[in-house]
């Protein structure tokens, strides 16, 4: 039996006409709505082969029930400030590695239980000035060359507040000078410092040679802001100059005197202002 075009033609129009009421059903439907919490307006909608599902209409709330999400924060004072709208009191959770304060704005109580999803996330970044430093930190960070080392004290100097910033450029620019000399001698002097004995061949077939003297200081002092952020508070750390010979090659580090704690200082100086300008429970430990 063979179907005429009209009759595909009017299955054609049928199917449309029913794909089109179904897209308006969310329109023309009267919503529906639990009686729980938090509950928003929704319709049935049944398809062609009779399976249902719901479709949340959240649209069509005029407010939402309550406050959600997560707001990311940069700064103690932003996060502060963020805390004073809406903290009421809630906790702050906080700690150390990687530093942070986290805010529970809609945690449980004493009496009641929280959705828990309302909160403010303070990431605490570390400085630029204390990622340079750190990174070039210890035996395995050394200079691969007088000169590298040289650039590193040129380019940093104004992190050094002992000795002063234009010694350390005197001391760096010595060493770019010397970039190809031989060092063979090391040794402590009575004021501390380090001084390195070194010598260079002048003239090859006459076999001159011109000698000296490096000092540098066996400590230094530098003025870092541990964690970024605008006029953020600079604090004083140690650092050691490390060196080796070998084959009259000077191989030349530093070592920061217990970084830790100083990052340590810079963190519970957070928390303490945190906790002052806001006066909420700060807890040591992550929410999960």
């Amino acid at each position: 039996m063979k179907t005429s075009t009209d009759d595909f033609e009017q299955a054609d129009t049928a199917q449309i006409i029913a794909n089109l009421a179904r897209r308006a059903e969310v329109a023309t439907f009267t919503p529906r709505k639990g009686d729980y919490r938090d509950a928003a307006p929704f319709v049935v909608l049944r398809d062609e082969a009779g399976n249902e599902r719901i479709e949340t209409l959240k649209d069509r709330l005029e407010d939402p029930v309550r406050k959600t999400g997560i707001v990311k924060l940069n700064d103690a004072d932003s996060f502060i400030a963020y805390y004073g709208i809406h903290g009421n009191g809630a906790p702050v959770y906080a700690t150390l590695v990687p530093a942070r304060f986290l805010a529970v704005l809609n945690e449980h109580t004493a009496d009641k239980a929280g959705w828990r999803d309302h909160r403010a996330d303070f990431l605490v970044k570390h400085s630029r000035e204390w990622d340079i430093w750190n990174k070039h930190n210890g035996l395995g960070a050394a200079f691969n060359s007088n000169e590298s080392f040289a650039l590193f004290i040129e380019d940093n100097a104004p992190d050094i507040v002992n000795p002063a910033p234009t010694t350390m450029l005197n001391i760096a620019l010595n060493f770019r000078v010397k970039s190809d000399v031989q060092f063979s001698v090391a040794q402590r002097l009575e004021d501390g410092n380090i001084q390195l004995g070194y010598s260079n061949i002048v003239n090859a077939s006459a076999g001159t040679q011109a000698s000296g003297n490096l000092t540098i200081p066996e400590q230094f002092r530098l003025a870092l802001p541990v964690f970024d952020g605008i006029n953020a508070t600079k604090y004083e750390i140690d650092a050691r100059f490390r060196y080796r010979l070998k084959d009259g090659k000077l191989t030349i580090w530093y070592e920061l005197v217990r970084p830790h704690k100083t990052v340590e200082q810079a963190f519970t100086d957070v928390w303490d202002k945190i906790k002052a300008a806001t006066n909420a429970p700060i807890l040591h430990g992550t929410p999960e």
